[in-house]
């Protein structure tokens, strides 16, 4: 696996819908500018951080999934 690229950060941080800082917040990384320079390709992304994002990602997937699976099952109920 390689290290993510600059507008790989973005298009990630931006389909999550987080801000700067809230991806942040969610890496455990103090400065919001430290993302600011992943997307502006002014620092580069290790490895480490592209598979605490990808790990991130998986996250909200599951998350996301386990949603619809309530809401299919709530609303299953309802035609009972």
């Amino acid at each position: 696996m390689k290290p993510l690229r600059a507008h790989e950060v973005r298009l990630i941080r931006k389909k999550l819908k987080l801000s700067q800082q809230v991806l942040a917040d969610a890496l455990g990384i103090s400065h919001r500018t430290t993302v600011g320079r992943w997307e502006a390709g002014r620092v580069a992304v290790t490895l480490r951080t592209t598979l605490a994002l990808n790990k991130l990602v998986d996250e909200r997937k599951d998350e996301r999934r386990a949603r619809r699976a309530k809401r299919k099952a709530e609303h299953a109920g309802d035609h009972l």
